[in-house]
C-alpha cells in the first residue's frame, strides 16, 4: 500500500476530530461498494463513485487538498488509472460527498480498486483519519453485435441498442431489403467511425430508402465467426416518409401506419405521412380524457399526431399503436379480445375544432383484435386536404357509471328489462346474476336473497346485444321467461371491471322484480309493515319506543322492496316529526306531544293508506340534541339533566348564549374520535365571524373519555364562565383560540388533556387572539403540555395549574411565546416541570412583554421573572419556577430554580379591586413538609405600600402554620392601590432564603361610584335628568354640602343649581339641577372634602365624572301614511296595507349637530332590546341642523303583517358614529284593524 500511495501527497499524522467515510456507492445505486475484491461486479466502463462523508468536504479552503486525496489504480499490475475528482452533479449529490470518475472508458472484465487516503478534510477542519479501499469489476464485453433499431429522420439513420465498445464496427444498407448478407463484399461495408452511448448517426447523401423494407446490418470488423446484427428501417418522428396505396409503413416506437385508400390532392402530388409526437401540443387540461380518470398507456406519452401531406378527403389511414401497459398482469389475461377488460383500452381523436374547448373523442373504430400482442388499431378519415390529426391511447381507469335496470313489461311468467349503463369506453358485455328474494326462516317480513345455487340463474348479454344509443349510454333489452307469480327476483347486472379488478354493478345488492299484479305488491307491503320484526315495520332509536320517542325513527327500504314502489310517511304534525324522513323535531315540544304517522303504499297503478302508527315524542332525562335550537330547548326543560350533543356551532352573523344551569353536557355516540394526522375534530366551535359571539356559563362538560382534538374551538368570540371539563383524558385541547378575537374564561376548571388546555395560535398574517383568564384551575394529570399556551395580549389573574411533566422536563403550568404581550397577576402553579415558561426573540425587535417588561436581553429577563414574583405569582414550588428561553436559539436566557419556601394564598388576592377598608392582609409561607421560617428575619424584611410611601404596620407570624399577618396602623383608605413586598432576605431556620423579592398588589374600594351617569355608558344624558351616586359605606349627612363637596358645573361655564336626597340608608345620593342644563353641554359632577362616612373615613382624593346632556329630542307623534291612500297621517294601522314612517328631530342646542336616526318597527311585543316580535321595519337616516326641527322621510316602507295585532315602533337618535345617544329613546303603540 505504501507503494500505491507514494504518488500521492504526504499525509499528516496530526489530524483534528476523526470525520467519517459514510461508504462508496456506484452512482446512481443506493447499495454500499464492498472492499473485498470479489465485490461490486458488473459495473459500467465509465462508472462514477461517490464517497459519501459524515460532513460537508468540498469548501473552498479544503477541496484542492482533498482532490489529491484519490487514486484509481488496476488490480492485477497497480497501474494508475487517470481520473477525475469532482463535486458530483445537482442530482443525488450534497456537500457531503464526492464523486470520482475514470477520466476515460476502462477495460472489459477488469477488477480495478480505488483508494481514499487518510486526510480527507471537513469544512470544519475535522479529517479522514485512515486510508479506506474499495473493489470493483467491469463489465463482460458483448460476444456478439447488437443493433435494436434504425430509425430515418430526413437524411439521417441512427442506429440504437450497440454493443460496440471496444472493438471497431463496420455497417451495411440494403435498401431493397432482400440483400444476402453473406454474399455482400468486404468492400461494401462501411467503417463506423466513432461509436458512443450505444448510439451512431450516419448521414446519408442519397436516402433512397423505404420504411419497414430497406434493412441494415452491423458487425465487428474482421470478425467472420458471428452473425451480423441487423433492423428494418423505421421513419423517424417529424419525417415525411411517402406513401402509395395498400402499403405500410414501419415508424419507430413499434407504430405502423397502413394506407387503405389514398387520394393524391392533384395529379402531380406526392403524398407523404408525417408522424409526431403531440404531447407537448395538447392544451394544459386536455391532455387526458376530462371524463373519467383516464392513464396513458404509452410511457413517452402515448400521443402522436398524423398528417397526410398532399392527400385528398376520403384518404384512409390505419394506425397499428402500442400498448405497454404498466398494470398487474390481471389485466389482459386471458388475451381474449371478448375479455370485458380489454374494452377499456381505447384511441381517442382530439377534437381540435374549437382551440378554447378542446375534447377527447371515442372512435369507435378501435380495433382490440390484437390487444394479445398489446397492439390497438384505429382507422381514420381524412377530412380535409393537410388535415392533422391527434391521436390517444388511454386506459379508462373507471368502470361503468349509472348501471341500472327498468321494467318495460311483465306477464304473469316473463320479465322483460332494459339494462343500462354510462361510459366513455365501449361496453361489450352484460353479466347478469338472478337470485330468488326468499323468507329467512320462515319469520314474515324478512327476506333475504337466496344462497340455495337452484335459485340462482346467470346470463350474459353480448355486444351483439348492446345497443350504443348517443356518445356515451348503452342499453340492452332482455327477456326472463323463468318467472313465477308469488316471487320475488333480484337481478344484479355487472359491467366491465375497474382498475382493481372488480366490476361495477347495481347498487344495494340489485334491483328487484316480480310478476305480481300491482294491487298484490301493495298488499304484500303492507302486510310486512304490520308484522313485527319484518324488514319495513316501522323501528325506533336506541331506548325509544312509541310512548317515547326522542330521536329520529328508523325507516329504511328493506332489501326486497319492488322496483318502483313507494312508501311515504304522513305526519300529524311535520313541526315536530317530518314526512318521509320521520326527522324529529324537539324545539316544538314542552309537553309530550302524540303524533299520527300514516303509511302511504303505491306501487303502479294501487295504492293503500290505511296503516296508521301514533307516537308520542317527549323530552328524557338523558336527551340527543341535533341542533342549536334543540340544544337550547334541552336547556330549558325541566325532565332533561344530561345533554348529548353532536358538534355543534355558532350561526354565523348571531352571537349565542347558553346557560346550561348546572347541566352536564355529554359528546354524542356519533361524535367521532379523533385519530392523530386525520380530520381535525371539535365538540364545540365558535364562529368564524368577530360579530358572533359564543358565551357558555353553569355547564358541566363531560368527554367521557373520547378523543376529541378541540373540545372548544375558539375561532370567534367565546366567553366560559363557570364551566367544569372533565373525561378529557384522551383529547388534545379543552380551548383551541384562532384568529384576532377575545376569548374570555372565568371561575371554569379543566381536567387533563394531552397537549395543552388552553392554547391561543397566532397565524401567518393574523394576529393572535386575546385572552383574558380568571379564578380558573387546570389539572395537567402528571401528563406532558401545558395549562395555558398562548401567543398574543393575556391576561392571567388568580388561576391554579398543577402536575404538568413531560421528559424532558419542558412542561409547563403557563407558557408565554414569543410577541406576545402578557398580564400574569396572583396565579399558583405546583408540582410541575416549570412554574412560567417564556419563549422571547431576544436578538430582535419582536419580543415578549411581561408584566410590562420587554423581554430583549438577560437582563430584562431577570426583570420580566422579578415582576411575576412581586405580582403575586406562586411558581416557586415546582423543579424550575421561571425559564426564559431566545425563541430563535432555544436557548435558555434566564432560569429560577424551584424555592425552597415561597408566599402564596394572599388575601386579599393578587390584583384584587374593591376590598373593603377593613380587610385582613395574609399570606402563608410554604414550601418542603416541614418547612419553619426563621421569625428574627421577618422584622423589616415585610412592608406595606400606598403609592410609593410606607405605611406603618406591625408584621407577625404563626410559626405553626406559617401564616403571616400584617395589620396597618391605621385604617386603610378608599381608592388607594397597595403593595406587600416580601424579601429576599428572609430564611428558614436552616438558612436558606428565597432567591429574589416577592410581592403583590391590591386595591381597595373606591370611596363613591358613578351610576348615572356611569363611566361607560354610551347614553347622553338628558337636560333635567336626576344623577345617582353610589358609596361603598353609608356616608356621614352632615358631611354633605352643595358647591363645596358636591359640584355641579358646566365645563368653561357656570356653576349649575341641584338639589340632593340622601337615601335612608346613606349609601345612594341623587342629585337633581333644579333648572334643565344646557343642551348639548358638557358638564362636571365632582365629590371631594370633607366628605366622610358614617366610621369617619374621608374620601381622601377628590373623585368626578365628566358628561354630556342630550342635544335632541324627538316628536311626541310619528307621520305614518297609507302608501296609495290618503296623504293624512292614520290614528290606526289595517293588516296587508303599505305605509310610509316619518318622524321629526329637533336640534335643541346653540350650535349645528349631526344626528343618525334609527327606526325600528316590531308586529309583536315591540323593538326594544328586552322584547321580541317579528321585525317589519328597520331603517336610518342621517341629517345634519341648527337650532330647529327637522323632518326624516326617508326611512324604508312597511307592510303590516296579515296576522298583526298590534305594531311597535322605537326612535334612537346618536352621533353619526352611533357612540353616544342624543336624544331620549321614544317608543311608539298602533294597533292593527282588520
Amino acid at each position: 500500500m505504501a507503494l500505491l500511495l507514494s504518488n500521492l501527497v504526504a499525509v499528516s499524522t496530526a489530524y483534528g476530530a476523526a470525520l467519517a467515510i459514510n461508504g462508496a456507492y456506484l452512482a446512481p445505486g443506493t447499495t454500499k461498494m464492498g472492499d473485498n475484491e470479489t465485490d461490486n461486479l458488473n459495473a459500467a466502463l465509465q462508472p462514477v463513485i461517490k464517497f459519501n462523508f459524515g460532513k460537508g468536504v468540498t469548501g473552498e479552503t479544503t477541496w484542492a487538498d482533498n482532490q489529491s486525496r484519490f487514486q484509481l489504480v488496476k488490480y492485477s499490475d497497480s497501474t494508475v488509472i487517470p481520473i477525475i475528482v469532482s463535486k458530483g452533479d445537482s442530482s443525488g449529490f450534497t456537500n457531503k460527498d464526492i464523486a470520482v470518475t475514470p477520466a476515460s472508458s476502462l477495460e472489459y472484465a477488469t477488477t480495478y480498486k480505488i483508494i481514499c487516503a487518510a486526510g480527507v478534510k471537513s469544512n470544519n477542519g475535522d479529517s479522514t483519519a485512515s486510508d479506506k479501499v474499495y473493489y470493483f469489476t467491469t463489465i463482460d464485453q458483448p460476444s456478439n453485435p447488437t443493433l435494436s433499431s434504425a430509425t430515418l429522420s430526413g437524411s439521417t439513420l441512427q442506429l440504437d441498442g450497440l454493443a460496440s465498445i471496444g472493438k471497431d464496427m463496420e455497417y451495411y444498407i440494403d435498401a431493397s431489403g432482400t440483400a444476402d448478407i453473406n454474399s455482400v463484399s468486404v468492400t461494401d461495408w462501411v467503417y463506423m467511425n466513432t461509436v458512443t452511448d450505444s448510439t451512431y448517426s450516419i448521414a446519408l447523401t442519397n436516402p433512397n430508402l423505404t420504411v419497414g423494407t430497406s434493412k441494415v446490418y452491423v458487425h465487428f470488423k474482421g470478425d467472420t465467426n458471428n452473425a451480423p446484427a441487423w433492423a428494418i428501417v423505421k421513419g423517424g418522428f417529424g419525417t415525411d416518409i411517402p406513401i402509395a396505396q395498400g402499403s405500410t409503413y414501419a415508424f419507430d416506437r413499434n407504430i405502423n401506419i397502413s394506407v387503405p385508400v389514398l387520394i393524391p390532392a392533384s395529379d402531380d402530388a406526392n403524398p407523404t405521412i408525417h408522424l409526431r409526437n403531440a404531447g407537448s401540443e395538447v392544451p394544459s387540461g386536455n391532455v387526458m380524457p376530462s371524463m373519467q380518470y383516464y392513464s396513458r398507456l404509452h410511457p413517452s406519452g402515448g400521443i402522436y399526431g398524423v398528417t397526410a401531406n398532399g392527400a385528398a378527403p376520403g384518404t384512409a389511414i390505419q394506425l397499428s399503436l402500442p400498448v405497454e401497459l404498466n398494470l398487474n398482469d390481471i389485466w389482459l389475461k386471458d388475451k381474449d379480445i371478448n375479455d370485458v377488460r380489454n374494452n377499456k383500452i381505447s384511441v381517442y381523436l382530439l377534437d381540435q375544432t374549437d382551440p378554447n374547448a378542446y375534447r377527447w373523442m371515442y372512435q369507435k373504430s378501435t380495433d382490440r383484435s390484437e390487444i394479445a400482442n398489446n397492439v390497438i388499431k384505429v382507422t381514420a378519415d381524412v377530412n380535409r386536404a393537410n388535415q392533422d390529426l391527434i391521436f390517444g391511447v388511454f386506459y379508462d381507469n373507471d368502470a361503468p357509471e349509472a348501471i341500472t335496470s327498468n321494467l318495460v313489461s311483465k306477464t304473469d311468467h316473463s320479465l322483460t328489462i332494459e339494462f343500462q349503463a354510462t361510459d366513455e369506453s365501449d361496453i361489450v358485455q352484460f353479466d347478469v346474476l338472478r337470485t330468488e328474494v326468499i323468507l329467512k326462516d320462515g319469520i314474515q317480513g324478512k327476506y333475504i336473497k337466496s344462497t340455495d345455487p337452484d335459485k340462482k340463474i346467470s346470463f350474459t348479454i353480448k355486444a351483439d346485444q348492446i345497443k350504443n344509443t348517443d356518445f356515451s349510454h348503452f342499453k340492452a333489452i332482455y327477456t326472463d321467461n323463468n318467472v313465477e307469480k308469488g316471487k320475488i327476483y333480484n337481478y344484479e347486472i355487472m359491467a366491465a371491471e375497474d382498475s382493481l379488478g372488480a366490476r361495477r354493478g347495481t347498487g344495494l345488492g340489485g334491483i328487484n322484480y316480480t310478476p305480481d299484479s300491482d294491487e298484490e305488491i301493495v298488499q304484500r307491503i303492507k302486510k310486512d309493515i304490520l308484522s313485527p320484526g319484518s324488514d319495513y315495520h316501522l323501528s325506533f332509536a336506541s331506548s325509544d319506543s312509541a310512548d317515547s320517542v326522542t330521536q329520529d325513527l328508523i325507516s329504511s327500504l328493506p332489501g326486497w322492496m319492488i322496483q318502483g314502489s313507494e312508501i311515504k310517511w304522513i305526519s300529524s304534525r311535520p313541526d315536530i316529526i317530518s314526512d318521509t324522513f320521520l326527522k324529529v323535531n324537539k324545539t316544538a315540544v314542552t309537553d309530550p306531544e302524540t303524533v299520527i304517522l300514516t303509511a302511504k303504499i303505491k306501487y303502479g297503478n294501487a295504492s293503500d293508506s290505511s296503516i296508521v302508527v301514533p307516537v308520542t315524542v317527549r323530552w328524557t332525562a338523558e336527551a340527543i340534541v341535533d341542533s342549536v335550537d334543540e340544544l337550547k330547548a334541552a336547556i330549558h326543560s325541566d325532565q332533561v339533566t344530561t345533554i348529548l350533543s353532536r358538534n355543534f356551532s355558532v350561526p354565523s352573523g348571531e352571537d349565542l348564549t347558553l346557560d346550561f344551569k348546572g347541566k352536564t353536557l355529554k359528546p354524542a355516540p356519533t361524535v367521532p374520535d379523533y385519530i392523530p394526522g386525520g380530520l381535525s375534530t371539535v365538540f364545540i366551535n365558535g364562529s368564524n365571524s368577530p360579530d358572533s359571539k359564543l358565551t357558555i356559563s353553569n355547564v358541566n362538560i363531560d368527554i367521557s373519555g373520547k378523543s376529541i382534538q378541540k373540545i372548544f374551538y375558539a375561532s370567534g368570540p367565546v366567553t366560559l364562565n363557570n364551566v367544569k371539563v372533565i373525561g378529557s383524558e384522551n383529547s388534545y385541547y379543552s380551548v383551541y383560540a384562532v384568529n384576532n378575537n377575545n376569548v374570555a374564561i372565568m371561575n371554569s376548571s379543566f381536567a387533563p388533556v394531552k397537549t395543552s388546555n388552553i392554547w391561543s395560535e397566532k397565524r401567518e398574517g393574523i394576529e393572535a387572539p386575546i385572552l383574558h383568564i380568571s379564578g380558573s384551575t387546570f389539572d395537567g394529570g402528571g401528563n406532558p403540555g401545558y395549562g395555558i399556551y398562548s401567543a398574543g395580549l393575556t391576561t392571567l389573574e388568580n388561576n391554579s395549574f398543577k402536575n404538568y411533566h413531560a421528559s424532558d422536563n419542558s412542561s409547563a403550568g403557563i407558557f408565554i411565546d414569543n410577541a406576545s404581550d402578557a398580564s400574569i397577576i396572583g396565579n399558583t402553579v405546583t408540582g410541575s416541570d416549570i412554574g412560567i415558561k417564556i419563549a422571547a426573540a431576544t436578538a430582535g425587535v419582536s419580543s415578549s412583554k411581561i408584566n410590562s417588561v420587554s423581554v430583549k436581553n438577560g437582563e430584562s429577563a431577570q426583570a420580566a421573572a422579578n415582576s411575576l414574583l412581586k405580582d403575586g405569582n406562586n411558581v416557586g414550588v415546582n423543579q424550575y419556577s421561571v425559564v426564559i428561553t431566545d425563541k430563535t436559539t432555544g436557548s435558555e436566557v434566564y432560569k429560577l430554580s424551584a424555592f425552597p419556601f415561597i408566599p402564596g394564598s394572599f388575601a386579599p388576592a393578587a390584583g384584587a379591586v374593591n376590598v373593603p377598608l377593613d380587610s385582613a392582609i395574609q399570606f402563608v409561607f410554604t414550601g418542603k413538609e416541614g418547612v419553619k421560617i426563621d421569625q428574627s428575619a421577618i422584622d423589616g424584611n415585610i412592608t406595606l405600600n400606598a403609592d410609593g410611601a410606607v405605611v406603618p404596620a406591625s408584621v407577625s407570624i404563626d410559626p405553626a402554620t406559617n401564616i403571616v399577618t400584617i395589620a396597618p396602623a391605621n385604617k386603610l383608605l378608599y381608592g388607594t392601590t397597595y403593595t406587600v413586598s416580601i424579601s429576599k432576605n428572609i430564611a428558614d431556620v436552616s438558612g436558606k432564603n428565597m432567591p429574589m423579592d416577592i410581592g403583590w398588589k391590591f386595591t381597595t374600594v373606591p370611596f363613591a361610584t358613578f351610576l348615572n351617569p356611569a363611566a361607560s355608558t354610551p347614553w347622553d344624558v338628558e337636560v333635567d335628568e336626576a344623577l345617582k351616586i353610589g358609596f361603598s359605606e353609608p356616608i356621614n349627612p352632615d358631611s354633605i354640602s352643595a358647591g363645596q363637596s358636591v359640584a355641579l358645573q358646566l365645563v368653561g361655564g357656570e356653576a349649575a343649581p341641584f338639589k340632593y336626597e340622601l337615601r335612608a340608608d346613606g349609601k345612594l345620593l341623587t342629585v337633581t339641577p333644579t333648572q334643565k342644563l344646557v343642551p348639548g353641554g358638557q358638564y362636571k359632577l365632582t365629590l371631594s372634602s370633607p366628605l366622610t362616612d358614617t366610621k369617619g373615613n374621608t374620601i381622601g382624593s377628590p373623585q368626578s365624572i365628566t358628561f354630556l346632556t342630550q342635544s335632541g329630542s324627538v316628536a311626541e307623534t310619528p307621520v305614518i301614511t297609507e302608501l296609495g291612500g290618503s296623504s293624512s297621517p292614520v290614528a290606526d294601522l289595517k293588516a296587508g296595507r303599505n305605509y310610509s314612517f316619518d318622524i321629526d328631530i329637533k336640534n335643541n342646542s346653540s350650535s349645528l349637530d349631526s344626528y343618525t336616526v334609527y327606526v325600528i318597527g316590531r308586529a309583536g311585543k315591540g323593538a326594544r332590546q328586552e322584547h321580541g316580535g317579528k321585525v317589519i321595519l328597520s331603517g336610518f337616516a342621517n341629517l345634519t341642523i341648527a337650532s330647529l326641527s327637522s323632518r326624516i322621510t326617508n326611512i324604508p316602507t312597511f307592510t303590516v303583517p296579515s296576522d298583526a295585532t298590534d305594531v311597535y315602533f322605537d326612535v334612537f337618535v346618536c352621533d353619526t358614529s352611533s357612540k353616544h345617544i342624543l336624544a331620549k329613546p321614544v317608543h311608539f303603540a298602533y294597533k292593527v284593524q282588520r
